[in-house]
C-alpha cells in the first residue's frame, strides 16, 4: 500500500473516531498547534482540507480536523529536518522551486490577461452572436390517445371525425399516463419523444389531430396538436460560464500567436539537429 493510500485510509479512520460536531467556523489566523515555536493557524487546516481528493473533500472539515492537523505538524517537522540538511539549496529543490514558480507566473499572467480582456461588452456581444447564429427551436403542445390496436386508433379517429371530443376520448380509452388528463402531454422538443411520435406531431397544423392511427413501440396513437411556441434562448447569466470560457481561449490563442511572431524562435529535431526549413522560408 503507497504512502498516499495510508494517509487517505488514515483520514478516513480519523472521520469516524472524530467526535467533533459541525459548528461555525473560527478565524482563519485561530492557532491550532505549534510546532517548535512556529504557529499552525485554522486556515492552513482549510487549505490542507481543500487539497484533500474529491471524495474527501466532501467529508466536513470537522470531522478531519485532528488528522488534518497531524498532517500538518508532521509536514512542519520534515521541513525543519530538511532545513537542518540546508536541503533548499539542494539543486533538486531548487530545480522544482523554479518549475514551480514558472508554472505560477504562467497562470497569474494568463489570469491576469484574461481579466483586463474578456470584458463584460465582450462576453454581451458573443452572447447575441451566438443567440442569432441558434437555429429556431419549436416547442409542441399536444395531446394523444394510446390503444393497443390499429382498429382501435382507427375507430377513435372516425368517433373524432364525426364531432366526438378528443379529451373525453382519451380519459375514457387511452392507456396511457396522460389519460386522466385528457391525453395532455405538456409542451415538448421533437428529441423528447419517440421519432414516429415527433414526426407525425410535426407534420400537423395546430388545431389538427391525426388522420391516420400513429405506431411507436407503445402502441397506437392519435395526436392532436393545442399549440406551439418558440424555445426562448438560454439566459446569457446561464452562459456567462461557457462564453466566458470560448472567449479565453481565443484570446489567449491569438495572443501566444502575437507572441511568436514578435520572439525569436529556434526549433529543432528530438536529436537537436535543425529543422528543414519551411517551404517559401529566406
Amino acid at each position: 500500500m503507497t504512502h498516499n493510500r495510508l494517509f487517505v485510509l488514515g483520514l478516513a479512520l480519523a472521520s469516524f473516531a472524530c467526535a467533533a460536531l459541525a459548528q461555525d467556523a473560527p478565524p482563519d489566523d485561530t492557532v491550532v498547534a505549534n510546532v517548535n515555536g512556529e504557529a499552525i493557524q485554522y486556515a492552513d487546516v482549510v487549505r490542507a482540507h481543500q487539497r484533500l481528493p474529491d471524495q474527501y473533500r466532501q467529508v466536513p472539515i470537522e470531522m478531519l480536523f485532528t488528522a488534518l492537523v497531524d498532517q500538518i505538524v508532521n509536514t512542519k517537522l520534515l521541513i525543519a529536518q530538511g532545513r537542518k540538511l540546508n536541503l533548499e539549496n539542494d539543486e533538486n529543490v531548487r530545480r522544482q522551486v523554479r518549475r514551480f514558480e514558472e508554472f505560477a507566473i504562467q497562470q497569474a499572467y494568463i489570469e491576469r490577461y484574461i481579466d483586463d480582456n474578456v470584458t463584460d461588452e465582450l462576453l454581451q456581444a458573443r452572447y447575441e452572436e451566438t443567440i442569432a447564429a441558434q437555429q429556431r427551436e419549436e416547442e409542441i403542445h399536444a395531446r394523444h390517445i394510446l390503444v393497443e390496436t390499429e382498429e382501435a386508433a382507427a375507430e377513435l379517429i372516425a368517433q373524432l371525425r364525426d364531432g366526438g371530443d378528443f379529451q373525453a376520448l382519451a380519459r375514457e380509452h387511452s392507456t396511457g399516463p396522460s389519460g386522466p388528463n385528457g391525453g395532455d402531454l405538456g409542451y415538448f422538443r421533437s428529441e423528447q419523444m419517440v421519432p414516429e411520435f415527433s414526426a407525425a406531431a410535426s407534420a400537423l397544423e395546430t388545431g389538427a389531430f391525426s388522420q391516420e392511427p400513429v405506431q411507436t413501440q407503445f402502441g397506437w396513437h392519435i395526436i392532436m396538436v393545442e399549440d406551439r411556441r418558440d424555445v426562448a434562448p438560454p439566459e446569457f447569466e446561464t452562459m456567462r460560464e461557457q462564453l466566458t470560457s470560448e472567449l479565453s481561449n481565443e484570446l489567449v490563442s491569438a495572443h501566444l500567436a502575437a507572441l511568436s511572431e514578435q520572439a525569436v524562435i529556434e526549433r529543432f529535431n528530438a536529436d537537436g539537429t535543425p529543422l528543414p526549413a519551411a517551404e517559401g522560408a529566406p
